[in-house]
């Protein structure tokens, strides 16, 4: 994996989906073909502060991404501002993402995409609350835990984060609970999950081993605030 490019989901198909956060692409690989069989290009439209620091190569863009239903995409921007935000087809609707309803793409469901290539627009942005800003200074991945909910982890803040609900629509992102990770040898910057709610950080390192860390306890079954994972 290089600086520019981060693998962040499998579809039910097999493919892996491969973020490309200097170009601000998404590629769809089939890993027995060894091919792309599909890229989205990622805008994000208009003259705020967002459109205009999502179309400056020299600022930071997507680090992280979950699959949602409909053929969506939520990314998270790392930083100048962090946010999420919600990618679909032009003129199509917010889903956000409702834990509670089941909000995330389900087990085994296929990602629906055509071959080729597409253009996804913003279609919806979140900005951290303060607490949750304060908690996780920067964005580094997203995923989806065994338990349904959305976690987020930070590189600058070493932590992993539990999110709130997501509106539809946009708005604001809330910490629900924190986990500050222990020392670790390099950057944390991928998020994965074992099935019994395990995480797996993923550390930029120069050395050739050790770069998968396995944390416990496990976080997705908890339900309490500030704890540590050694």
């Amino acid at each position: 994996m290089t600086p520019r490019s981060r693998l962040s989901a499998l579809t039910a198909s097999g493919a892996f989906c491969c973020s490309r956060k200097h170009r601000q692409r998404v590629e769809l690989i089939d890993p027995e073909a060894l091919k792309v069989v599909a890229s989205i290009d990622l805008a994000v439209e208009g003259r705020a502060e967002i459109a205009r620091a999502w179309s400056n190569p020299k600022r930071s863009r997507g680090e992280g991404m979950v699959l949602l239903p409909g053929g969506h995409l939520l990314v998270a921007k790392e930083k100048k501002p962090a946010a999420f935000i919600e990618f679909g087809p032009p003129h199509s609707r917010s889903r956000g993402l409702l834990l509670v309803r089941g909000g995330a793409l389900a087990d085994g469901e296929r990602w629906p995409i055509k071959k080729g290539d597409h253009r996804f627009v913003a279609l919806a942005i979140w900005l951290p609350d303060k607490i949750l800003a304060k908690t996780c200074a920067d964005f580094s991945d997203l995923e989806i835990g065994p338990d349904g909910c959305l976690y987020l982890l930070s590189d600058k803040s070493s932590t992993i984060a539990r999110l709130d609900d997501l509106q539809a629509g946009g708005g604001t992102a809330a910490l629900l609970d924190p986990w500050r990770l222990g020392d670790l040898d390099g950057k944390p910057e991928g998020l994965a999950f074992t099935a019994q709610g395990r995480a797996i950080v993923g550390l930029d390192t120069r050395k050739p081993h050790g770069s998968l860390i396995l944390l416990e306890p496990a976080v997705a079954q908890l339900r309490g605030r500030g704890q540590s994972l050694s």
